[in-house]
């Protein structure tokens, strides 16, 4: 299995640029690109993704933790993202979901390079039932609120078509508008409920890794506040929606998703800057040191063995 280490983001990632670059040939430009090789360079890039995470999850896994890091979380948000690009296009090779997709697939993985060499999260926190959920429902919660945005997008792109009355040859090829509208409403409804989760975890994996009366993390904590300012923008997002049937029409929606998105870039933007969660932000309650792992340029971290003592050297 020692092919498996030859497996770096470079692989993936350029796959999936090239499989942009087909897409958008095909899709916008009507480039003759068969679809079934951007589907087979977009699966290739899948498939070294998968065996990167495996991989990766293998030496955590020997470490005590599982994909706990933020240079994994942002790996595993652009999987499932790049595997929800797969099944459009296989499901709708007409419609132009790809284009608006990996783009942010690809922002993932530059993102998860440049913070490869964050510590990874504290190990109490990554192996407890409410860590995992905490960072379970954020994930996921993430990936919901991307879904909207890009649904977001789609929609206020088509309308734009529309307006000008451009033809089937000139304009993008998009889903309906009340297809795009759905699946914004039930993107932002499901992202909110994860992000919710999220937030009440974390709030009790703090007092439960609190030392007498101090919390682990101090409740003044821009990323609590934030985060807990970002829930209830969101909750009050639905609620407007419930109420004000208006909201639920045209544009609306599309401007919610989107200023949701963009208020959930800016908390990451925070939590990512200070290195939320990481052993180094958190102490250990039982006194240990979280054993941190040493990255490689390009590929998973892996624990280096100490250098041998060379001859005659003093």
């Amino acid at each position: 299995m020692d092919w498996l280490t030859r497996v770096t983001i470079s692989c993936f990632g350029l796959s999936y640029a090239i499989a942009w670059g087909l897409e958008v040939a095909r899709l916008l430009f009507r480039a003759p690109v068969k679809l079934g090789i951007s589907v087979a360079v977009l699966v290739a890039g899948l498939l070294a993704h998968t065996l990167f995470l495996f991989f990766q999850a293998r030496i955590d896994l020997s470490q005590g933790t599982g994909l706990a890091s933020w240079h994994a979380w942002c790996l595993i948000v652009a999987w499932l993202l790049a595997l929800a690009t797969v099944f459009l296009i296989v499901r709708s090779p007409k419609l132009a979901y790809s284009p608006f997709l990996l783009p942010i697939v690809l922002l993932l993985i530059g993102v998860a390079g440049r913070v490869r060499d964050l510590a990874p999260f504290s190990r109490q926190g990554a192996l407890s039932l409410w860590g995992t959920m905490h960072g379970l429902a954020l994930l996921l919660g993430t990936v919901g609120v991307s879904i909207g945005f890009l649904a977001g997008v789609m929609y206020l792109v088509h309308a734009y078509q529309l307006k000008k009355k451009r033809g089937p040859g000139r304009s993008i090829p998009l889903p309906s508008l009340e297809l795009l509208q759905s699946l914004g409403e039930r993107s932002l409804l499901v992202s909110t409920a994860l992000l919710i989760v999220g937030l009440v975890s974390g709030i009790v994996l703090n007092l439960l890794r609190s030392t007498g009366p101090r919390p682990a993390i101090e409740w003044s904590d821009p990323v609590i506040w934030t985060s807990s300012v970002l829930s209830v923008w969101l909750l009050g997002t639905v609620i407007f929606q419930g109420f004000y049937k208006p909201a639920r029409h045209g544009r609306k929606v599309a401007y919610l998703v989107v200023a949701s998105f963009l208020f959930l870039v800016l908390e990451l933007l925070l939590v990512v800057s200070v290195n939320h969660g990481s052993a180094e932000t958190g102490t250990p309650t039982d006194g240990s040191s979280p054993a941190l792992a040493s990255p490689t340029p390009d590929g998973p971290s892996a624990t280096a063995d100490p250098p041998e003592p060379v001859e005659g050297s003093e």
